[in-house]
């Protein structure tokens, strides 16, 4: 670890960076004592500094004092965070990790005015309850050995999918905002069971379960999705009156509507920056 006493150093800890946080604890990835954190409110390091967790007194000391810095800020917040560090001594080995939607490596090296490594990742809500998806991407100067290191390390608490920086905009439209989309449709058809009569607290754990059920039958049977929606449309049945519906109104092209306008947006935050 070049010298470092902590692993993880995180600069911001907020819900995404505690749970990454808890992810590395639980998972063995990293001890308690081996985490170093600093955010403005105080507050939120006091249950890892109660388990062993070194709290910092500045953002600096973190930027000094680890391997990996992990910055879990807002993007509107990184540009500030990054000159808050900027002068900080880093150490030969120091690798940035950003957590920030739409902020490429080349605006966290520009803005700390060197040449350092930097990963980043697009993780989304479920890492909350242990149940994450994170894509990753690094640029250049992360070397094999330490990449690899912390995307093990982060597979113990995520699924995790390595990518180019490239598709790190267009993939929060797949990960980052997708878990919106499903409590939307989760939504809908709370709304559409109530409209037919059935109370919403008996239809919640019907859908659930079968929302459950049927990724389970993807990962487990390995078809293709289009052969798994015609296995239970029977000819003239009321799953194909159903999906006959869906299609009139559009619901794919709406789906691809949304994932294109969410990376709209990202790359006007990116261009913003």
């Amino acid at each position: 670890m070049g010298g470092k006493k902590f692993r993880y150093g995180f600069i911001g800890v907020g819900h995404m960076a505690s749970a990454v946080a808890d992810g590395f604890i639980n998972g063995g990835a990293a001890r308690a004592d081996e985490i170093m954190m600093f955010d403005i409110d105080a507050r939120r390091v006091d249950k890892f500094e109660e388990i062993g967790a070194r709290r910092a007194n500045d953002a600096s000391e973190v930027a000094e004092s680890c391997r990996y810095v992990i910055l879990a800020v807002q993007p509107y917040q990184m540009g500030d965070c990054l000159r808050g560090i900027r002068n900080a001594v880093f150490g030969d080995d120091t690798v940035i990790v950003s957590i920030a939607a739409a902020v490429p490596t080349e605006f966290v090296t520009g803005a700390l005015g060197r040449d350092i490594g930097v990963i980043r990742l697009m993780p989304n809500m479920p890492m909350l309850i242990g149940k994450g998806a994170v894509a990753a991407s690094r640029n250049g100067l992360v070397d094999d050995g330490a990449f690899g290191s912390f995307v093990s390390d982060l597979g113990k608490t995520a699924v995790v999918s390595v990518m180019d920086e490239a598709k790190m905009n267009a993939v929060i439209a797949v990960n980052g905002s997708a878990p919106a989309y499903v409590y939307l449709f989760v939504k809908a058809m709370l709304d559409g069971a109530e409209s037919m009569g059935i109370p919403r607290e008996a239809a919640e754990p019907l859908i659930l379960a079968t929302i459950e059920g049927s990724v389970g039958v993807i990962r487990q049977k390995g078809e293709p999705i289009e052969a798994l929606i015609k296995a239970i449309c029977s000819p003239g049945g009321t799953t194909t009156a159903a999906i006959t519906s869906l299609e009139a109104s559009d619901f794919v092209d709406a789906i691809g509507d949304a994932m294109r306008a969410c990376t709209a947006r990202a790359d006007e935050l990116t261009a913003a920056l």
